[in-house]
């Protein structure tokens, strides 16, 4: 009795021992696959929103070429056209088109040579510097999302010197239509809000083929990211 107890205490205790030794197993093979399935969509969430992102970036990066292309073409067929040119109509053409914009917080009109414009004396005192040396049109648009938002920004005395300003200036080929001239990303800083932006720009010429000017328009990173 005895020794049927002892061979049948080993024989349960090797039967417990498969079993644990065999769900032990089972449960590391599960593991192993759900840790697999895991890993494998995870890379496959990362690759998918990646994708996303790139696809985002890109239509952000073409609307604004678009923009900046379809504004200075019609601003340099005006300035072509015409030796002087109503600042309210100018105004009107950026402010629509800007609303279009999905992504860009910021247009602006900088113009070296003023004499291109008519009416000067009912000019809104925001687009001239305090120094009195500057002319630009800032617009701001607080929505970007939707339509409506958009406010007009002071000239500060010194944003002639913004670098994609001096980049056109120095680059730009009268004719050249095609160009569209990219900054890199910077810290920048209108109205004394300062965020990390990029520069999108175009010049633009008076009907004598002479640099007037540059159409521009601003991203906020942060508000994209």
């Amino acid at each position: 009795m005895f020794r049927l107890s002892s061979v049948s205490s080993k024989l349960l205790l090797s039967v417990a021992i498969s079993v644990i030794l065999a769900t032990a197993l089972m449960i590391a093979i599960v593991s192993f696959q759900v840790a697999s399935y895991s890993e494998k969509e995870a890379k496959d969430t990362i690759f998918l929103s990646s994708k996303r992102y790139v696809n985002y970036i890109q239509g952000m990066l073409n609307e604004e070429v678009t923009l900046t292309k379809g504004v200075a073409t019609s601003l340099n067929e005006m300035f072509q056209n015409n030796d002087h040119i109503d600042i309210d109509l100018i105004e009107s053409l950026i402010k629509n088109t800007f609303d279009s914009s999905h992504y860009a917080a910021y247009t602006f009109l900088y113009l070296k040579d003023t004499t291109v414009l008519s009416d000067m004396q009912n000019v809104d005192k925001k687009y001239i510097s305090p120094d009195g040396k500057t002319f630009s049109m800032i617009f701001f648009d607080q929505i970007v999302e939707k339509s409506g938002g958009i406010t007009t920004i002071s000239t500060p005395n010194n944003f002639s010197q913004l670098n994609l300003i001096q980049n056109i200036e120095q680059n730009a080929k009268y004719g050249d239509k095609d160009s569209v001239f990219v900054d890199s990303p910077r810290k920048l800083n209108y109205d004394n809000n300062e965020f990390l932006g990029i520069n999108f720009g175009m010049p633009i010429f008076n009907n004598k083929g002479k640099f007037i000017g540059v159409i521009g328009y601003t991203i906020d990173l942060l508000e994209i990211s």
